[in-house]
């Protein structure tokens, strides 16, 4: 079992969290923007999570906010597109798609 880093753009940069919404569905939001956003600080870690895989990650803070799995670190909301999760066991970064989970460089 990993653990999992979930990154959120807050709700407070509306403009920013609108436009997250529509990775991999149109240009007005690319793996360039999100590293931009992700570097400038506008993601937070708002969550660790024990689990398997990206999908177990997804189901839990989606389902079970309340499982010994997740530490709450910040405003976390259910995990969404444009989101991105960091997997401290494999080093890699992960932004969440309309369709899955699409690997980003950030650093």
């Amino acid at each position: 079992m990993a653990r999992h880093h979930v990154y959120q753009i807050s709700k407070t940069n509306k403009a920013l969290a609108s436009q997250s919404v529509f990775y991999g569905l149109s240009d007005a939001f690319t793996q360039a923007n999100a590293r931009k956003a992700f570097v400038e600080g506008s993601y937070a870690k708002n969550a660790d999570i024990e689990a398997n895989s990206l999908n177990e990650v997804k189901s839990l803070v989606n389902t079970n906010r309340m499982s010994s799995k997740i530490v709450i670190s910040g405003a976390l909301r259910n995990i969404g597109v444009g989101d991105i999760i960091f997997n401290e066991e494999s080093g890699l970064y992960f932004i969440v798609s309309p369709t899955g989970y699409d690997r980003i460089k950030i650093k």
